[in-house]
């Protein structure tokens, strides 16, 4: 597997997107679009890489723009040569798609979000995934709600209010992680990756990130590298002295 995070904000003098209305905003998900499929066409030149499978995966307004790269019916996502084989999509804003009345998807699509997310609310993405499969009913719309889970429930920071949210209007969110939460969309983003790409899994989640792939040897008991006591009193050493000139 490889990983790619293209960075969509640095090199347009953008630090952050959440303190800033949408009409003020420098950087929008059509822009981070076009990024990706740069970045997919470069990827696909890369001599170890499959290009017929490749995923792309972003979170909150990268999620967002997970959904305008999938959007089929944008006639520049139509006039890309390559295409994600499969999308994963963690607390996108979902409303822009959601009212968008010809919007289909292009690839399999899993969206995974908190119940109680007060700044992209679950709601709508419930919302597009009705439509979806009322007008789409052959497309993969999974979507995952998890609950007492806020944006951001996948990260390790506490749960906490954040202020000077520039794009809401009670300028403030409840952000932070839920631990099982967490473990259950790590699992599902690799469960969900494995079935679109026909790939069995080489080890379980638990395997993956907790424990070890092989099995750890026994102590061989030979003494530690820097254990000076563990040396015999009978033993020669052989120095080779540098000169200093």
């Amino acid at each position: 597997m490889h990983v790619l995070v293209p960075d969509s904000l640095t090199p347009r003098g953008v630090k952050s997107l959440c303190e800033t209305a949408e009409i003020h905003r420098k950087v929008h998900d059509v822009d981070r679009r076009e990024d990706v499929f740069a970045a997919i066409q470069w990827l696909a030149r890369q001599p170890l890489v499959d290009k017929t499978r490749i995923a792309v995966l972003g979170r909150s307004h990268g999620g967002q723009t997970v959904l305008s790269v999938l959007d089929r019916t944008d006639k520049f996502v139509q006039r890309q040569p390559i295409q994600p084989r499969a999308a994963v999509a963690l607390y996108p804003g979902c409303n822009k798609y959601e009212r968008m009345w010809s919007y289909e998807i292009s690839a399999p699509l899993l969206i995974q979000i908190g119940e109680l997310d007060n700044w992209t609310p679950a709601r709508n993405c419930k919302v597009l995934q009705g439509r979806i499969r009322r007008t789409q009913p052959d497309a993969v719309f999974d979507l995952v709600v998890y609950p007492d889970s806020y944006l951001g429930f996948d990260g390790l920071a506490g749960v906490h209010i954040r202020k000077n949210i520039g794009n809401l209007r009670s300028d403030e969110a409840t952000v932070g992680g839920n631990p099982d939460a967490r473990e259950k969309a790590h699992a599902r983003t690799f469960e969900f990756l494995a079935a679109q790409f026909g790939t069995r899994l080489l080890v379980s989640h638990e395997q993956r990130l907790k424990g070890h792939r092989y099995v750890v040897p026994p102590d061989s008991g030979f003494a530690g590298t820097s254990d000076v006591k563990a040396v015999p009193e009978a033993a020669t050493v052989n120095a080779i002295t540098l000169p200093t000139k």
